[in-house]
């Protein structure tokens, strides 16, 4: 579908401050950093706090983080694309939906850089 094209999915370098700041970690010093890198694009695909515990509490051997952590790392990336005007997918929404979504998304980013 995307021929001669990269399309790389990753959570990026802020999914590591987010968690650390949801955490409490002292990121302050690095805080400053996290708008020098970003994507060219991102999308992101949202989940509430409560949908995102019942995976977590699902999978086995899987770090359990409250669900105030949860909420906080949705919060700020739902912030992040509000800032960056970064589209927002209902990820609870079934996966060819999700994915079809994603894919319109793409088409429409690539046929614009041609």
């Amino acid at each position: 579908m995307f021929k001669n094209y990269i399309v790389l999915y990753d959570r990026f370098l802020w999914s590591t401050f987010i968690k650390y700041e949801a955490l409490g970690y002292p990121i302050l010093p690095l805080k400053k950093f996290m708008s020098l890198i970003r994507p060219s694009y991102a999308i992101i695909l949202d989940i509430t706090a409560d949908e995102s515990y019942k995976k977590i509490l699902s999978r086995p051997k899987h770090l359990r983080y409250p669900k105030h952590v949860l909420e906080y790392e949705r919060l700020k990336y739902l912030e992040i694309a509000n800032t960056y005007n970064y589209p927002v997918i209902n990820s609870l929404e079934p996966f060819k939906t999700v994915q079809h979504k994603i894919n319109t998304i793409l088409k429409s980013l690539i046929k614009n850089q041609r």
